[in-house]
């Protein structure tokens, strides 16, 4: 019987093959993320125990012989390494928000610049099966915004407008595709961007490295049809309805949860990329038009999703619409990273260099629990000691005393396990929806002090 806790085994798999330029900092790196496990804060002190560790903890985070994507290097291997097959990768832009009066600490702007709120800016991408649960997190590219946007209403190409972020999220698909090259050959990438990236270079740059992607359009492209240049909305809705596809749209604070039908066309044709002031390209894509039928509430579903991705018939419709839902994944996560349960935005970090590190620790963090509530739905019978240790199950089930048929030492299903652990962070039982990220995070926190005592116990026996 293993004593390893959860949050070192979890520690050790995701970060233990990092490669630092020494092997006593990826030690270090393990002994840190261990910590924040057991204990997540969005301050450093909060999460490591002793003074001495506190002071390793500073210096490895301060430390300039490696940086945060050195980190998110690392991270991106190890998930990689775990996947197989055909995985979905929704990639989305981030801000976290830090206190900031006095203009003290190594950030820029975030939000509305009149405002003044300060911060860091990130490109974030997430690893999904087929099925839609994570595997774990991609990693992330920050950057600082020094200085108000100015766009040129005059702008032709309005799309690089938010040149700093495109830029980024290029910069990680290339990441992540040379790290899959190396590490993960056989997986099948396919990307999948919101309306915010739609825009030539992420089209340029996939057809030159071959990339599977899908994109949510957001402007009136023009195109080519076997009928000549058309424009892509009005040149897919000539094609005709293949069929239906009901969907469940999860809750959120502006509207209810619901099942969705929606309407589907498909067509074949090529877009115009304005690659320069006189100058044109164009490439093939299946354009995948998702429309719902009478919304009984809220805003109508209406999807024009551009793939790379050859799409003949409703089942590949309906993998191109499967591996955009993935997107509500890293939403989902983001709000668990940034206030909902590892709270990164509560840290007192001052330089850009140990912020970034530190925030890319709690992302990876925030993905385990993701991941979790996921498989609780996608995997219900699944082994639960597939992802928690025996101290965590242990843990789980003590505290859980009396309120559940299993006794310690027993190994209950994944979904049994999952709710378990969300009761121990507050979910109700009886609440419509499933538990979410941030409750059950809250229930890993609780139960590590207990883990880790049961872990000490059963060692000097």
């Amino acid at each position: 019987m293993s004593n390893q806790t959860g949050a070192d085994r979890w520690a050790e798999e995701t970060f233990g093959s990092v490669q630092l330029g020494d092997r006593r900092r990826t030690r270090r790196l393990v002994c840190l993320a261990a910590s924040l496990a057991r204990a997540p804060a969005g301050s450093v002190m909060a999460s490591v125990q002793t003074s001495k560790d506190r002071e390793a903890a500073f210096r490895f985070l301060a430390n300039e012989n490696f940086s945060d994507g050195d980190l998110a290097a690392g991270l991106t291997a190890a998930t990689l390494r775990k996947c197989s097959g055909l995985t979905y990768c929704p990639i989305d832009g981030a801000s976290i928000t830090l206190a900031d009066r006095a203009h003290s600490r190594d950030v820029g702007g975030v939000g509305t610049w009149n405002n003044g709120a300060r911060g860091l800016h990130a490109v974030t991408a997430l690893a999904a099966d087929r099925a839609g649960t994570p595997v774990g997190s991609l990693g992330a590219e920050w950057w600082a915004r020094l200085k108000r946007s100015v766009v040129d209403p005059a702008c032709r190409r309005p799309e690089l407008a938010g040149q700093s972020e495109l830029r980024h999220c290029l910069t990680a698909v290339r990441r992540i595709e040379v790290i899959r090259e190396a590490v993960a050959p056989e997986t099948q990438l396919w990307f999948q961007f919101d309306r915010g990236f739609d825009a030539w270079p992420v089209f340029k740059l996939a057809d030159e490295l071959g990339l599977l992607l899908t994109i949510r359009s957001s402007k009136n492209r023009r195109v080519v049809t076997n009928d000549g240049p058309s424009y892509l909305n009005q040149a897919v809705l000539k094609t005709p309805i293949i069929g239906t596809y009901r969907i469940d749209v999860p809750e959120r604070p502006e509207r209810p949860a619901r099942t969705a039908i929606l309407q589907v066309r498909i067509a074949r044709l090529r877009i115009v990329l304005q690659v320069g002031s006189a100058r044109t390209e164009t490439v093939p894509v299946s354009v995948v038009h998702a429309s719902e039928v009478k919304p009984a509430s809220g805003e109508r579903l209406q999807w024009t999703l551009i793939t790379t991705a050859a799409v003949d018939d409703l089942g590949g419709a309906r993998t191109v619409i499967d591996g955009y839902r993935t997107r509500w994944l890293i939403e989902d996560l983001h709000r668990a990273w940034k206030r909902g349960w590892t709270n990164i935005e509560k840290t007192q970090l001052r330089r850009q260099n140990s912020l970034c590190k530190w925030a890319t620790l709690h992302l990876a963090l925030a993905s385990r629990a993701l991941r979790l509530g996921r498989l609780a739905r996608s995997e219900p019978t699944m082994s639960a000691a597939t992802e928690l240790s025996r101290l965590e199950l242990d843990a789980i089930l003590l505290l859980r005393n009396g309120a559940t048929p299993f006794t310690v030492g027993a190994t209950p299903t994944i979904k049994d396990a999952v709710l378990m652990l969300a009761e121990i962070g507050g979910y109700d039982k009886y609440s419509r929806n499933p538990p979410g990220p941030t409750v059950i995070g809250r229930g890993l926190e609780r139960i590590a002090p207990l883990a880790t005592g049961l872990g000490v116990l059963r060692n000097e026996k």
